[in-house]
């Protein structure tokens, strides 16, 4: 007697038979891209272009030339390794109480492990467990082993910390628990999804992965940013000046300039109309002008530090002065335009130019022999390959994108891997990321 087979069963697998279809032919369409482009580049990869290995020769030779300080921290991991294990044990066993121990190594856990099984699943939670144990213990010994400079230890200590970020079990399809259960709930479906996005960021890219960080079709500029009106009133080849149209009847006299970095867009302070510097000021009665920088190509490869000085921020200058009949005017910067106008105030300060009746700073960088983890991307070796990525005359995109989301990898790499590719999720739209892209 032969039983009927339950059609819900049969539509079920026929529907994830044609999601993995599309899965293996999206992953070899993406393959395909790749490889594509890295032929079309025409070059090969240089061994380390970040020139890493000094730091870990270094490392290498404080943790040799500190054999029984490797030795005391390799068995207290390996203790606190098997007291993991003893509780893991009695967790699988089904004992209820069974509490860890206070770890020294431990590394606290983030947003990646909020899913309910990291925690009541003993399996998932046992890899959490012991790749929080590991990674802390890997990053505390980094960071302590023997004597080091400076410099090589903080490089040393931002691979591993990146290294370490990436083998975060959540970043692996098989080790995550959310992903697992949004594949078998959706049938694979997710993961069409998600390898189409990651698809169309490899083209968008043109062979490099541009993770996208926000929903790209959610905004616009001059329709959802940067819509408080105004008008260029100055250009030249390196920047647009904006004069903004003023909301009060009467207006101080003395002018606000602002100078923004010239690797972002201006906007910033004109996202929105609940997060508009620009909105804020003109409704107070200030009139407020803005460099909008011109992004570069080939025609900028020529200038320099010096242009953007001279033939940016103080011709802006001359022209904000020119536009309002006023002598003197504030200055507000920020990020490496804060650093411009840090110069530039050096410069008027010795040629005895008073046209700058104040200086405001927001975020920026005047004193460098402290730069934070910006450093580890600043040595000689370092900049050499910056310099030849530069051949014409200007930094690509990808390759400036790449590394601020390595300063913050958790959050600006691997957590949109597993959001995007793996969950299939179309990212939240946030405006600053938008700005940011």
């Amino acid at each position: 007697m032969s039983e009927e087979t339950d059609p819900n069963l049969v539509e079920q697998s026929a529907e994830v038979t044609a999601n993995m279809t599309e899965v293996f032919e999206t992953s070899h369409e993406i393959w395909k891209t790749f490889l594509e482009a890295q032929a079309q580049d025409g070059t090969l990869p240089k061994f380390d272009p970040l020139n890493t290995m000094p730091a870990w020769l270094a490392l290498g030779r404080a943790m040799y030339d500190n054999p029984k300080e490797v030795a005391d921290a390799t068995l207290a991991y390996w203790a606190e390794q098997g007291a993991l294990w003893q509780a893991a044990t009695l967790k699988w066993l089904g004992a209820k109480d069974a509490e860890l121990p206070d770890f020294k190594y431990k590394a606290k856990a983030d947003k990646r492990f909020q899913h309910k099984d990291w925690s009541e699943n003993a399996l998932f939670d046992y890899l959490k467990e012991s790749y929080l144990l590991t990674s802390g213990w890997i990053n505390h010994t980094v960071h302590t082993v023997g004597e080091m400079d400076p410099r090589e230890r903080r490089k040393a200590e931002f691979y591993t910390r990146n290294f370490v970020e990436a083998m975060n079990p959540a970043n692996f399809f098989s080790l995550n628990p959310e992903v697992l259960e949004a594949t078998a709930d959706q049938r694979g479906a997710n993961l069409v999804r998600g390898l189409k996005m990651m698809l169309a960021d490899l083209k968008r890219g043109k062979g490099q992965l541009l993770i996208r960080q926000t929903d790209m079709d959610a905004f616009e500029v001059g329709r959802d940013m940067a819509v408080s009106p105004g008008q260029v009133v100055f250009e030249n080849e390196i920047f647009q000046l904006i004069q903004y149209a003023p909301t009060t009847e009467e207006v101080y006299s003395k002018p606000i300039l602002f100078i923004p970095p010239w690797i972002n867009k201006y906007y910033v302070l004109d996202l929105n109309e609940k997060k508009s510097m620009v909105k804020w000021l003109v409704a107070q009665g200030y009139t407020v002008f803005m460099i909008s920088w011109v992004n570069p190509d080939e025609r900028q490869k020529d200038e320099t530090w010096d242009s953007y000085l001279t033939k940016g921020a103080m011709t802006a200058i001359d022209k904000v002065l020119e536009e309002t009949g006023e002598k003197s005017l504030n200055l507000a910067s920020y990020c490496i335009g804060g650093t411009l106008a840090g110069t530039l105030m050096a410069y008027m300060g010795k040629t005895g130019d008073k046209r700058v009746a104040s200086s405001t700073f927001f975020t920026a960088q005047l004193e460098f022999s402290d730069a934070g983890d910006l450093q580890v991307f600043v040595d000689d070796e370092t900049i050499k390959a910056v310099d030849e990525e530069m051949e014409q005359g200007y930094l690509p995109a990808h390759k400036m994108a790449s590394a601020f989301n390595m300063l913050r990898s958790s959050d600006l790499i691997w957590s949109y891997i597993v959001n995007n590719y793996m969950l299939g999720k179309d990212p939240f739209p946030f405006d600053l990321l938008y700005w940011r892209s």
